[in-house]
């Protein structure tokens, strides 16, 4: 044991000790922390601990529990990753009972991180590991720092640990989000822009979380900032086709404080539902379509957007005509092939060639870089093929763990693994049937699920976990990357056949 660790020893039994810091509202989060740990969890700061690490099988049963949610953090969790890798951080993700189910660190510190305990399986709830990041934010729900000799343990006095909570559509307490290091400044504040990243990118993930389960509803999207509120509404409500409230995001749960979120949405904004639909009609004119205010009863005013349904079977009918009247509801049809090209000439191009691949039976490639519209473009062959009142599920390939990509995709039989649905579950690819399946970011599958996806796309059959026999699919697939994928067959990292697969390429 290290002087330093004998010291903080020290300091932790002359805090806890006879001092009445739970009661005490002037105490600091850390401090009373530290009670809980000596009273309530009887851990000895005398007699510090190694990290504690899960078996595999038990990490995968953890995992299985988040499901779905896992997909937002992951992707939330790459994007944080890659501002903070060069300064020597590494991002984890939690459940609610601080086992960790998913982190991203640097490979050569792989030895390090595991025997720090920010690894995969590595349990930091507060009842075993102390005061932490992790385990203090459990109890207290609120994002902080845990900073060096803030941790209880000595064993973890080198390490900064920031989190924030994550709360799943419903307000529970659904994981956490952690961005840690093994060594940094002395300073507690030069955790502060790491503080903001982390608060900032849980809200970012709540929200995808949200707009992933209500995917099927309208979305009403309240920002302060004008022009931005279609990326990034604040305040979020989803209601049904007759302006029936279903959920609300963290935002508005904080916005509407002490209000019953059910209901009438026009009722709770005390506007009526025309006025509603206008936000999306884009009013009296198109050119603005964000130019709405919406004034909360409780106070503060808010630029608004409306998003349509995304997943939801187009109308069999005859459409309505493009001039709808002022106050209609908008329009649910998927976005059409002449429409997105505009007056561009080479997007014109691009579509007459894909026009003539809707109903043909070839499986699609789009190729573009982050941003270039291919799932828009994908969304339009869908709507313009024979398919389109049938489901369009979209896939992002990047964004679900390896750990769970196989089942996600391909879904499981009853009893097929611990952790598991008692009923099982019904995979992605069987969800598209008779529709369109788009495997967005394709480039990022791992090599060995491109060979079962090989099986899909030329034998029409799809394999459940745990299943003795396949089952068919009729299922149009839509592919996108923005990698080269030339170069990672080359490099032995795609499989040539799976790119060949997907023969027809825009």
């Amino acid at each position: 044991m290290t002087s330093l660790q004998s010291r903080h020893i020290d300091n932790v039994y002359s805090i806890t000790t006879g001092a009445a810091l739970l009661a005490d509202p002037a105490a600091s989060l850390v401090h009373k922390s530290w009670a809980r740990c000596v009273r309530d969890h009887g851990l000895d700061p005398s007699k510090p601990s190694p990290a504690r690490i899960l078996p595999a099988q038990e990490v995968r049963a953890h995992q299985q529990q988040l499901e779905h949610f896992l997909r937002a953090a992951r992707a939330g969790m790459e994007d944080i990753y890659r501002r903070v890798a060069d300064l020597g951080y590494m991002v984890l993700l939690t459940d609610a009972e601080g086992i960790t189910v998913d982190y991203i660190g640097n490979p050569a510190w792989d030895d390090q991180l595991r025997k720090a305990g920010l690894y995969l399986g590595a349990d930091w709830n507060e009842a075993h590991a102390g005061t932490c990041g992790v385990g203090t934010c459990l109890i207290e729900r609120q994002p902080m720092t845990c900073h060096q000799t803030e941790h209880f343990d000595a064993t973890h006095i080198a390490l900064t640990c920031t989190t924030a909570p994550l709360f799943d559509h419903s307000g529970k307490l659904t994981a956490i989000l952690d961005v840690s290091a093994l060594r940094s400044p002395e300073a507690k504040e030069s955790q502060h822009l790491v503080r903001h990243l982390v608060s900032m990118y849980a809200r970012m993930i709540e929200d995808a979380d949200f707009l992933r389960n209500f995917r099927g509803h309208w979305i009403l999207r309240l920002g302060s900032a004008f022009g931005l509120v279609d990326v990034a509404g604040e305040v979020m409500l989803a209601f049904d086709d007759g302006g029936t409230l279903a959920g609300a995001n963290g935002g508005a749960r904080q916005a509407f404080a002490g209000r019953a979120l059910s209901g009438a949405v026009s009722e709770l904004l005390h506007m009526p539902m025309d006025a509603i639909w206008r936000i999306g009609n884009g009013g009296a004119s198109a050119l603005m379509p964000f130019a709405h205010t919406v004034l909360l009863p409780g106070g503060g005013e808010y630029h608004a957007s409306l998003l349509a349904p995304r997943v939801r079977r187009a109308p069999t009918a005859p459409t309505a005509p493009a001039t709808a009247a002022p106050n209609a509801r908008p329009s649910d049809r998927l976005p059409s092939l002449e429409r997105i090209a505009g007056d561009d000439p080479a997007m014109r191009k691009l579509l007459a060639q894909a026009r003539r691949l809707v109903d043909r039976g070839i499986h699609v490639l789009v190729e573009g870089e982050t941003g270039s519209g291919k799932e828009v473009l994908a969304r339009a062959l869908h709507g313009a093929s024979s398919r389109a009142a049938m489901p369009f599920v979209a896939v992002n390939c990047a964004a679900i763990p390896d750990s769970l990509i196989e089942s996600e995709l391909f879904g499981y039989t009853p009893g097929s693994f611990t952790g598991g649905r008692a009923k099982g579950m019904k995979g992605l690819i069987a969800q598209a049937d008779r529709g369109t399946l788009f495997l967005d970011e394709i480039g990022d599958m791992p090599m060995a699920l491109q060979t079962r996806l090989l099986r899909v796309l030329s034998e029409g059959e799809v394999l459940p976990l745990g299943a003795e026999s396949p089952q068919r699919v009729d299922l149009a697939v839509v592919a996108a990357t923005h990698r080269d994928l030339s170069a990672l067959v080359a490099a032995g990292r795609f499989a040539r056949t799976c790119t060949t697969a997907c023969a027809a390429r825009c």
